[in-house]
């Protein structure tokens, strides 16, 4: 299939401008970077929303891609570029070739990004609040600190991602939803159902949650087989206090970043 903006996207948002700190430096390091990133240029928010606010018509080109020998199918082609601090809030990007991007701090809240390719994505400190990312492919990303609220997860795959520090609350998964070495050390886990999207121990010890959580095989908080350290209860308040007080317990540093 065609491409869409590949060459204006190399030319003007490479990613190669600010590569930022490696991925295992301390969270506090990779918050305060994330804090010194400068909103895009006008021109590149400007291209981005008009991009994420194209026809129908366009979309549904898009949406046929994967046709063989279809003529008329193209795709959004941005892998590896620079889109840090990008408002893309309640755009169309699904199905877009979102490999490599910098979307560090990134506003990407109710956008639509079903189908979108995210692989080695750089997302640190994200917003993705009611996104849309039914069917994506998150594959080695990074979302360290990002917030996933009322995210739509169902069918996205997460193979060897970075969640740590995250926080992850009401998002909806189901049965395709994949998490295979996806690491959650630190993360906040509120308002979530792992019955069918399965959670591993290990991924279970390394996390924080409470009693608004189903975790595989429908346990709950008065399951005994509960984790010992996550809480019981169900008060939002308490529980950031209590999960920075884990995350401290287990050599994890809280950012800077308030809950």
């Amino acid at each position: 299939p065609r491409t869409l903006c590949s060459a204006t996207r190399r030319q003007n948002a490479p990613a190669s401008g600010e590569q930022g700190p490696d991925d295992s430096v301390r969270p506090e390091e990779m918050y305060r970077w994330t804090q010194t990133l400068q909103l895009p240029r006008t021109d590149i928010q400007t291209a981005m929303t008009v991009i994420g606010r194209r026809a129908p018509a366009g979309i549904a080109l898009e949406r046929n891609r994967t046709r063989r020998g279809n003529p008329d199918a193209y795709c959004l082609d941005l892998r590896a570029t620079n889109l840090q601090r990008v408002d893309l809030q309640r755009l169309d990007f699904d199905f877009a070739q979102l490999d490599e991007a910098q979307l560090q701090r990134a506003e990407l809240n109710w956008a639509q990004l079903q189908g979108a390719q995210l692989d080695w994505a750089r997302l640190q400190e994200a917003r993705l609040h009611g996104s849309q990312l039914q069917g994506a492919q998150l594959d080695w990303a990074q979302l360290q600190g990002a917030r996933l609220t009322g995210t739509q997860l169902q069918g996205a795959q997460f193979i060897g991602a970075d969640l740590k520090g995250a926080q992850i609350n009401g998002a909806e998964m189901d049965a395709e939803t994949k998490l295979m070495g996806t690491a959650f050390q630190g993360a906040a886990i509120r308002n979530t159902n792992f019955n069918i999207a399965s959670l591993s121990l290990t991924q279970i010890a390394e996390c924080f949650g409470d009693a608004t959580v189903t975790l595989p095989d429908g346990v709950t908080s008065d399951h005994p087989d509960w984790p010992a350290h996550w809480s019981k209860e169900r008060n939002g308040r308490a529980f950031y206090t209590q999960w920075r007080a884990f995350q401290k317990r287990i050599g994890y540093t809280p950012s800077e970043n308030p809950a």
